[in-house]
């Protein structure tokens, strides 16, 4: 752990004990993060953009295509 004031519950077995048990929020409210390390991620982050922009265009395109056969044989019956 970092932080003396960390601490974190792994116990599933002692939470499936208690039927009341509600998860408890969490707040991200800072991130110690190298600056050229944070470049590198958002570097990779956005290459790894790429391939998926590509998968969702031709799934889309797909779709497009589908439906607008199916809307275009409709028409023409």
């Amino acid at each position: 752990m970092h932080n003396s004031d960390t601490i974190i519950n792994t116990d599933v077995a002692d939470q499936r004990q208690h039927p009341l048990h509600r998860p408890q929020e969490v707040s991200i409210v800072d991130i110690r993060m190298p600056f050229w390390s944070m470049v590198v991620f958002m570097v990779k982050l956005s290459l790894a953009a790429i391939p998926a922009f590509i998968i969702l265009a031709v799934i889309y395109v797909a779709a497009i295509a589908v439906f607008g056969g199916i809307i275009t044989g409709f028409m023409h019956h």
